[in-house]
């Protein structure tokens, strides 16, 4: 299976976010996210692994008690059931990758 990446919907946030929701496989999903300077990614949880990956920009982010500045280039890791919250620094672009799927990021 092939995705284009200029053939899947951009979805624009109210926080000025744009979103685009990959299809998915039998156990992973992909977002890809343009956030705005300032946009945040409250504290949340999820049973779900992520791992994302920053393609431009920088965030700040929070992954239980430890905080970190990414820039391009740089990974994260979110265990399952692990508090994290993110802040853009400047208009950055991330791929977010969850296993198995998580269900609100994902297309129906």
């Amino acid at each position: 299976m092939f995705c284009y990446h200029d053939k899947v919907k951009k979805q624009p946030q109210d926080d000025g976010t744009i979103r685009q929701d990959f299809p998915h496989g039998t156990n992973m999903n992909i977002l890809h996210s343009i956030l705005k300077d300032g946009a945040k990614v409250a504290s949340n949880t999820h049973p779900e692994e992520q791992m994302g990956y920053i393609i431009r920009g920088s965030l700040e982010v929070i992954i239980d008690k430890e905080k970190a500045i990414l820039k391009a280039g740089d990974v994260y890791f979110v265990p399952p059931n692990v508090p994290h919250s993110f802040i853009a620094i400047g208009e950055t672009e991330a791929i977010d990758v969850f296993s198995p799927i998580h269900e609100f990021w994902s297309l129906k």
